[in-house]
């Protein structure tokens, strides 16, 4: 039978999403369109998604410091670990696209949008009770109303999974106007599509871009468990990292039910697979939390939701009155940096995957140093949220609420057309503008912000590092077996 997708064309459209195709293939371009656009917003969600469950992680430094629950830390491991799959899986998306000839789609949505495919409207919340149950939620299996969850390390009697299903779905759709779904109605659609022939045509997969795709060599090494631990269900498990490179339709089919099953459909992950899910973990954090809910809630009242560094307008918007706006002088710079350095991390991202298709060596040559700086950005990202949880969100004396990072992206990442000299000329900017924040924020008049006044001497230092090593990029000259930047 056909398979449609519940993709609308009509606003709110998934930035990135449009079925922007990069390469020629033969075959119908609609058909192949549409994969490519499921394939886009599944990049879309899988990048939303981490940037929350890393919000809610990061701001679980303040349970962990009362000392009073002695799985805090454990709590804030599996939203940390889940995140790092998550980027796997973005990885993975990315490497899918490129296969068929698609469109890469690094951007996600802003605040406060939802779409047919997405679990709930976008918010960045802190450590709370009805965040845990919206992430239990959403990567729930679509069909868990008819059967148990699989995988558990202690799988509840039905009659008791039963009860607490139907809490969680009466919490979440309360908690978003009822506009919450399960993310594996996605995977689902993309399988159906990618398993019939009359929709997907195998001259749409490119085995010769295998080489060009991301790999877990590069991106994933380290986050694996033990292969003595492998089998184990223990939710103490550490990541197990999915960066898969992909040559067929069959090996696409395979890989996206690995990331699927480890995530937002347990039930498509293989028999043997026994490491915890994506909702096993959450169920994990789940039975904690809820036994002492008001009191972890208590702990990250005076924490932000959606922090802002944009003034509400005078006629503000349902989206704005969404938003807690940053009025301290310091702490607002301190979360521009934060927002800065997250847009360098997803350019990085986006520039190393641009490198690894070059035709030319000295090209594809930078591909190491824009994955460093991927990483030192992770780095420098969680950092910058750990000070900004501990700043002001005001100057008013009294007033105990604290800051947050907002982990906004602009509207574009404005790399589209750029030749590989015009790219590192945007890296050099960005770099430049992040020293400048550093110099400002430790000038200030009132000092830098608490606790950062090393970390942002060390980010100067670093940041005019890379300044020197990027200008000696920009203007390499042209040898042996080097082109240079064009």
């Amino acid at each position: 039978g056909s398979v449609t997708s519940n993709l609308v064309a009509s606003p709110p459209a998934v930035r990135g999403a449009d079925g922007r195709l990069a390469a020629v293939r033969p075959g119908v371009v609609d058909q192949r369109v549409e994969l490519t656009r499921l394939l886009q917003v599944a990049a879309a969600i899988e990048h939303s998604l981490m940037v929350q469950y890393l919000y809610a992680a990061y701001s679980a430094d303040v349970v962990i410091a009362a000392g009073m629950f002695p799985d805090a830390a454990l709590w804030q491991r599996q939203l940390l670990t889940v995140a790092r799959e998550e980027m796997g899986h973005l990885m993975t998306v990315q490497n899918a696209l490129r296969l068929i000839g698609g469109e890469p789609n690094w951007m996600r949505e802003d605040i406060p949008w939802d779409g047919p495919y997405y679990p709930f409207p976008m918010e960045f919340e802190p450590f709370t009770f009805i965040a845990i149950e919206k992430y239990v939620y959403a990567e729930m299996d679509p069909a868990i109303d008819e059967t148990p969850p699989p995988g558990r390390k202690i799988s509840p009697p039905r009659e008791q999974w039963e009860k607490l299903r139907k809490k969680i779905d009466a919490d979440v759709m309360k908690a978003t106007n009822a506009k919450a779904h399960h993310v594996g109605t996605l995977f689902h659609d993309l399988l159906a599509r990618l398993r019939n022939p009359t929709l997907t045509d195998e001259r749409w997969f490119d085995p010769a871009t295998y080489a060009q795709q991301a790999s877990w060599d590069a991106w994933g090494k380290g986050f694996r468990p033990h292969p003595l631990d492998a089998d184990l269900e223990d939710p103490h498990q550490p990541p197990n990292v999915i960066v898969a490179q992909i040559g067929t339709r069959t090996e696409a089919i395979d890989r996206l039910m690995q990331i699927a099953g480890q995530g937002e459909a347990p039930h498509l992950r293989h028999p043997r697979t026994r490491t915890p899910s994506h909702f096993d973990r959450f169920m994990a954090v789940y039975d904690g939390v809820a036994l002492v809910a008001p009191q972890v809630d208590a702990l990250v009242k005076n924490l932000p939701t959606n922090p802002t560094t944009r003034q509400q307008p005078a006629h503000p918007d349902a989206a704005s009155l969404r938003r807690q706006y940053i009025s301290s002088a310091a702490a607002r710079m301190l979360a521009e940096l934060s927002d800065l350095r997250y847009r360098m991390l997803v350019t990085n991202l986006a520039h190393s995957h641009m490198v690894a298709a070059s035709q030319d060596a000295a090209v594809r040559a930078t591909g190491g140093y824009l994955m460093q700086r991927s990483f030192a950005d992770m780095f420098n990202v969680k950092t910058l949220a750990g000070l900004l949880f501990r700043a002001p969100l005001t100057d008013n004396p009294g007033d105990a609420r604290r800051a947050g990072p907002p982990f906004d992206l602009p509207a574009s990442l404005d790399i589209q057309g750029r030749t590989p000299r015009q790219m590192w000329e945007l890296q050099l900017e960005l770099t430049q503008a992040s020293a400048k924040y550093c110099v400002a924020l430790l000038k200030g008049a009132g000092g830098p912000p608490a606790a950062s006044e090393r970390f942002l001497r060390t980010l100067v230092d670093l940041d005019r590092n890379d300044i020197a090593r990027i200008q000696a990029i920009i203007r390499r000259p042209a040898g042996p077996g080097n082109t240079g930047l064009t």
